[in-house]
């Protein structure tokens, strides 16, 4: 069988030899590639992957793989022309999906545009939706555009697939309200080793400063902005008593550091940049609780961090802004979405409560073991489709 992969943007090439080496995935994140290589490798399957990392376009061949890193053509773009852009992209990829022939296509990437690959059923190609953000802001203002994509997605897209995942409660919810009854939809869980978290260590016993950590994109709409005002109040009340750690690149990583410079929060507030697995899991051990504090207008599917932190044994502050805290609600104290006096507030109760911070340590135990469980694993669901697709077309040559 031949598959195409549309992948986000992953580095193809290193999630194809960590695989082939059978190595453990990065500390920080599951990945999905890798499930894949390691599904297709087992089935004795040849595939083609196609990133989409702002890196230079190339194609390689590695085995029986190809990989293509197609960058996106949207940097700097944004209205109509992002829009305008990102189709002829799709179109693009389209075009190099039509000539490879698959028996069965996952899309992931680009979300908003998949109606573009409607014509791929035409010539016998089978749709696997593996949904990994919600298909709007479930607590936000739906953009027109928007509400257009995924008209057309529905009718040419969703209600014709041969299988749809989703990461999260919220994603499955808006993906059964537009699927009709003949979808079949299934929800996945992102799953790790416990060697991955065997040594982080547990909580630090003193608590000044209070430590929180903060991993991902850094990007306005993921509300790391909303951090340094929570530096600031926390700062002005108790000086030297909290610390916040922020890691991750993105396009506001400049403008974070320069703001954080010019509010004069360099005692309080370090931005880490880019952290490999080692500098990820030495700053999480030395801190106390994480943060995701995504904004309301951000269409968040499942943040892992969430997932991580209970698995690191920290009590993590979100809102119903993150999907994922349903899955984590005895470990997590819940805020009002985009409200930065509750984020100070809970990050005040954790540190001083000891009682509270206790039990919150305590309950991570009791949520961890849905991220252990191989059956709700990407690679189960995604795996029992493909082989659902092969023995269709076995019975078919028969």
């Amino acid at each position: 069988m031949r598959i195409v992969y549309l992948a986000g943007p992953a580095d193809g090439i290193a999630a194809y030899r960590a695989s082939e080496a059978g190595r453990m995935s990065e500390y920080f994140g599951t990945s999905y590639m890798c499930q894949f290589f390691d599904i297709c490798r087992d089935r004795g399957w040849t595939c083609n992957v196609i990133t989409t990392t702002e890196t230079p376009y190339f194609e390689e061949v590695l085995g029986g793989v190809t990989i293509q890193n197609r960058p996106p053509l949207t940097a700097n773009a944004a209205g109509l022309m992002f829009h305008l852009k990102s189709l002829a992209w799709m179109v693009s990829a389209l075009l190099s999906v039509v000539r490879y022939r698959p028996d069965a296509i996952i899309m992931t990437a680009f979300q908003n545009y998949w109606f573009v690959f409607a014509p791929l059923r035409l010539i016998g190609v089978k749709l696997i939706l593996s949904v990994h953000c919600t298909l709007w802001p479930p607590n936000g203002r739906q953009r027109a555009a928007w509400r257009l994509f995924w008209f057309l997605n529905q009718h040419l897209i969703v209600r014709r697939s041969s299988a749809i995942f989703g990461v999260s409660g919220a994603v499955v919810a808006q993906l059964k309200g537009i699927a009709g009854k003949a979808a079949h939809i299934k929800r996945f869980v992102p799953t790790y080793r416990r060697e991955q978290f065997a040594a982080i260590a547990i909580p630090p016993q003193q608590t000044e400063p209070f430590g929180i950590f903060y991993a991902g994109r850094i990007e306005v709409n993921k509300g790391v902005f909303d951090i340094l005002g929570m530096a600031e109040i926390l700062n002005q009340e108790a000086a030297g008593g909290f610390r916040f750690d922020i890691c991750g690149t993105g396009s506001a990583l400049d403008s974070l550091a320069a703001e954080i410079a010019r509010r004069k929060l360099d005692a309080c507030v370090t931005a880490h940049g880019f952290c490999d697995a080692t500098r990820l899991a030495s700053l999480l051990g030395a801190s106390h609780a994480v943060i995701v504090p995504t904004t309301g207008d951000f269409e968040e599917g499942f943040n892992k961090v969430v997932a991580e932190a209970v698995l690191a044994g920290r009590p993590v502050i979100t809102s119903p802004a993150c999907p994922a805290l349903p899955d984590v609600y005895p470990a997590a104290v819940e805020v009002r979405i985009d409200n930065v006096g509750d984020y100070v507030a809970a990050i005040r109760r954790l540190k001083d409560d000891k009682a509270f911070y206790r039990e919150k340590v305590q309950n991570c135990a009791s949520v961890q073991d849905q991220f252990y469980d191989p059956s709700k694993s990407w690679r189960c669901v995604m795996e029992q489709a493909l082989m659902a697709i092969d023995g269709g077309r076995a019975a078919g040559n028969g």
